[in-house]
């Protein structure tokens, strides 16, 4: 079951809260905070974690079935330190291990995870507010005719005609829509 995240830089850029220490100490854990005082970019460096740990939580939350509320709860692990270009880490809750993937790009931050036991992941990115247009790409990718709906537990799946359910995990910030989906 995957889980995404996006980060549009622009909005981020007007929120002040990844420059406070305190809401830093409450986001990361003591390795992550190792890592994050090594970064380059301390803005780009708050924003990678922030999505790792979204895209973790997404991912777990469709399988567990359950909500918290402590992001520290999520240790992310980069494999090198986070610069513009590919992004991979890997995220542990609990005894749940997730693949981070995605990228750090000038205008934006995504990244998507998934357990070590899943195949691998498809992403689509539209302007905002396009789901039709995401309907009509996945119904192609598939090749049977889907509907976006949510869940019992409102998160986002994909349904085709006869009930049947592909879950997936969608992220909106700025300008643009970002689905994950199962690779079929």
């Amino acid at each position: 079951m995957p889980g995404n995240d996006l980060i549009w830089l622009a909005s981020a850029r007007t929120s002040a809260w990844q420059q406070r220490k305190e809401v830093i100490a409450k986001i990361l854990t003591d390795r992550e905070r190792g890592q994050f005082e090594e970064a380059k970019d301390p803005f780009t460096g708050i924003w990678a974690f922030w999505a790792c740990k979204e895209a973790a939580y997404k991912a777990w939350q469709q399988s567990e079935h359950k909500a918290f509320n402590n992001p520290k709860r999520i240790e992310i692990r980069f494999d090198k330190l986070f610069s513009r270009g590919p992004l991979h880490s890997m995220a542990r809750i609990g005894k749940r291990q997730f693949e981070i993937n995605g990228f750090v790009g000038r205008h934006l931050i995504f990244a998507s995870a998934l357990r070590a036991d899943e195949k691998a992941l498809r992403h689509f990115f539209f302007p905002g507010g396009n789901e039709r247009a995401f309907e009509e790409e996945a119904s192609r990718y598939f090749g049977k005719s889907l509907s976006l709906r949510k869940n019992k537990r409102n998160h986002p799946v994909l349904a085709d005609e006869a009930g049947k359910i592909i879950e997936i995990s969608k992220s909106h910030d700025g300008p643009l829509l970002a689905f994950t989906v199962p690779e079929r």
